[in-house]
């Protein structure tokens, strides 16, 4: 859907700005991964039969949270990895996130085929996208990066 990418960008011009005027890194990833679990869990409660118009509005919600948090998280990671060069890091980053991609969709795929295709609601693979969302916003609220580029570069906050 056309409108899930244009709420995708547009969300992520919002937080481009935000990060560039606030310097709130930590704070960003924070907001965005408890925002992008509540989005993926608003979407799996739309998922049902005849309800098309709110699966595509609860899409282009959760393209409005998880598009941007591609900069956030790439915004991060060159805060706490200074002085390693801004493309060693984030290769590094969407490796591992290659590498661990792979594996979660492999096991959903498991879960699709052992309930016999794709359902509607609460399903294991939509459990599992639920839960994984959730576990990444709680991780994101323990996470305490220095802002060492900042720091190095004479910048606050």
């Amino acid at each position: 859907c056309p409108c899930t990418s244009l709420a995708g960008i547009a969300g992520a011009c919002v937080a481009g700005v935000v990060m560039d005027k606030t310097h709130a890194y930590r704070e960003l990833l924070r907001f965005g991964f408890v925002l992008s679990a509540l989005s993926v869990a608003f979407l799996a409660s739309q998922v049902r039969e005849g309800n098309g118009p709110m699966v595509g509005v609860s899409f282009g919600v959760m393209g409005m949270m998880i598009v941007p948090m591609i900069p956030v998280v790439v915004e991060n990671a060159l805060e706490c990895t200074y002085p390693v060069s801004e493309e060693v890091s984030t290769g590094v980053l969407f490796t591992a996130g290659n590498l661990v991609g792979i594996p979660i969709t492999l096991f959903l795929q498991d879960l699709i085929d052992q309930q016999g295709g794709c359902q509607g609601g609460f399903a294991p693979p939509t459990l599992f996208l639920v839960l994984l969302a959730a576990l990444c916003a709680l991780s994101s609220l323990f996470y305490r990066g220095e802002y060492k580029r900042m720091a190095a570069e004479g910048v606050s906050k």
